[in-house]
């Protein structure tokens, strides 16, 4: 009876597949893992469990989080203050699942700065027309990491939260179509404040 190379034991571990278990069990599932490692569910969770990894169980990633990735991960943020956006989730597993959502990022380079620096205090977002392959909320992360103060913004209009309000569950990639002069990170400000006011938190 022929078993298949998923199923079929292995005679041992090699230290490349427990460090890749133990460095993913808080990231991924059992059943993800056993497929990069072409073992069996049932053997890695065995083999987590062993490790002491457990405890490590994996959540599944909320709209939230994934929107912290796409704006302060791709923007540039410093890895180790996104996780603080993140509790809870390590280096590894916002790094793994910014891939999964083919989020990238890009250093800027000097020129890119030095356009900052002159257009980003009198234009604001609509430096990003200047800067091909960057979005509005990169520029944001990277106006605000250089010390630049933006240009001020529109306030909100009545039509625009109550707008916002009533489509709070969307994504904000789903919200751009709702609000097309409002940037991305402009939207998960309000979005974050009004669900802290709904909550009754300031």
């Amino acid at each position: 009876m022929k078993t298949s190379p998923n199923s079929s034991p292995k005679q041992m571990w090699t230290v490349k597949e427990l460090n890749f278990v133990e460095a993913n069990a808080g990231s991924l599932t059992a059943e993800e893992i056993a497929r990069q490692l072409g073992r069996s569910v049932s053997s890695v969770q065995s083999m987590i469990h062993r490790l002491g990894c457990g405890k490590r169980a994996y959540t599944a990633w909320t709209d939230a989080e994934k929107d912290i990735l796409m704006i302060h991960y791709a923007g540039g943020t410093d890895v180790r203050e996104v996780m603080t956006m993140l509790p809870g989730r390590t280096q590894k597993s916002i790094e793994n699942m910014a891939q999964k959502l083919n989020i990238f990022r890009r250093k800027w380079l000097e020129e890119e700065n030095a356009i900052l620096q002159q257009y980003y205090a009198t234009e604001g977002y609509g430096v990003v027309k200047r800067l091909t392959g960057r979005s509005a909320s990169a520029v944001a992360n990277q106006a605000f990491a250089l010390g630049i103060k933006c240009a001020r913004r529109e306030r909100w209009s009545r039509e625009e939260l109550a707008l916002l309000q009533k489509n709070l569950h969307l994504e904000l990639s789903e919200l751009d179509s709702l609000f097309p002069a409002r940037s991305r990170m402009a939207l998960w400000h309000m979005r974050a404040r009004l669900i802290r006011l709904a909550s009754g938190r300031q």
